[in-house]
């Protein structure tokens, strides 16, 4: 019984790992632009910047 279980499970290990890879992949690339961004814009508005940061709070 358990032995079942146990080839079940390792079976999607790799899809698991693949999907965790793939969305800090993403994460770091948003992050970078937003960083970026931060960086590089000195002439947008407050609220501007305000919604950036918010989206980035909102996507983690």
């Amino acid at each position: 019984m358990t032995s079942t279980v146990i080839d079940a499970l390792s079976s999607s290990f790799g899809i698991v790992l693949l999907g965790v890879l793939t969305s800090s992949l993403l994460h770091g690339f948003t992050s970078f632009q937003a960083i970026l961004y931060f960086r590089t814009s000195s002439d947008d508005s407050w609220i501007l910047k305000w919604m950036v940061l918010t989206l980035m709070q909102v996507a983690k």
